[in-house]
């Protein structure tokens, strides 16, 4: 009897203990989207996709746009003038360095409480975790580990794969489970580019990885995982005699509640791209791209960050 009591209680203790709650887990882009943030800066020549992402954003998602001067907000403001387009502006310091949102804001996790902001530390003096947070009236969860956002991608099981760059390569797999809610971590070898995985592969859902890199495919395939090849967008031969550096990716999308913002390169490939985006029933926004990626070293994913909105999730 006594043992059936004490059996009985540390099922209670289980039961309510906070480590019984819903695990963490790392937002999947798929998901349902609230929130859609970017610079207000329109470095390498980003006017045309910013204003176009933003006038093609799906109903109901809030656009978030931050600056640190006015002059800023007011020539953000110009540019989207006579567009259909609610904007929110918040003010940040440093902004004028965060033209690449995707790696130096925090990331989501969604746990039992709701949404939840991973902040890791940035190479970039421009780290606004507390400040957006704030904003979103959502708490931050820190680890300290130095680290870029665009390095990550992630399934609702809580499945995740980066690439091996300078960052992600010391930082243990422990990091990312305690911090983003990962249960299991596919690390890619680092090939080229700036070495983010939101170069070379993205959840699309569940079990299906959009990746540009054949030789990723077999390891994807081994996770469980459908693969579906997207082409490369090939650097003009002019421009590599120049040693531009180059970041030309059709993996580097955003998807939002049903469409792919797609980024273009005035290549043939550019219409087998979306239309692979469209074989997944996606609609597709074609986003030039060229000089953002071939200038600036990034793409639109990038330049973007995506949230789920924190009001409608359980615990809020």
């Amino acid at each position: 009897m006594r043992m059936r009591m004490l059996l009985a209680a540390a099922a209670a203790c289980l039961l309510f203990a906070p480590s019984a709650r819903a695990a963490a887990r790392p937002f999947a882009e798929y998901e349902p989207v609230g929130i859609l943030v970017m610079s207000a800066g329109f470095d390498y020549q980003s006017e045309t996709a910013k204003t176009t992402i933003l006038t093609h954003l799906p109903p109901g998602v809030r656009a978030l746009v931050y600056s640190t001067h006015d002059y800023e907000r007011e020539t953000f403001r110009h540019s989207m003038s006579g567009r259909d387009a609610a904007v929110e502006h918040l003010s940040l310091p440093l902004a004028g360095q965060a033209l690449w949102s995707r790696d130096s804001l925090p990331y989501p996790v969604i746990d039992a409480g709701g949404l939840v902001l991973a902040a890791a530390s940035y190479a970039q003096q421009f780290a606004p975790n507390e400040l957006l947070a704030a904003y979103l009236k959502v708490p931050t969860r820190k680890h300290g580990h130095f680290f870029e956002h665009g390095n990550l991608t992630a399934n609702r099981a809580g499945d995740c794969v980066t690439v091996q760059d300078n960052f992600a390569g010391i930082m243990p797999d422990a990091a990312f489970s305690s911090a983003y809610g990962c249960k299991t971590l596919l690390r890619l070898p680092f090939i080229a580019g700036i070495g983010h995985v939101d170069e070379v592969a993205k959840f699309v859902a569940d079990d299906l990885v959009l990746t540009d890199q054949p030789q990723f495919e077999a390891r994807l395939k081994e996770k469980g995982w459908r693969v579906a090849l997207l082409p490369k967008a090939e650097l003009p031969e002019a421009l590599a005699r120049r040693g531009v550096f180059p970041q030309r990716s059709y993996v580097n999308s955003v998807l939002v509640n049903g469409t792919a913002f797609v980024p273009t390169f005035g290549l043939p490939t550019d219409a087998p791209a979306q239309d692979a985006y469209r074989a997944l029933g996606l609609t597709v926004v074609p986003v030039e791209a060229a000089y953002l990626s071939d200038y600036g070293g990034g793409g639109l994913h990038c330049m973007t960050m995506t949230y789920p909105d924190p009001n409608g999730l359980p615990g809020s």
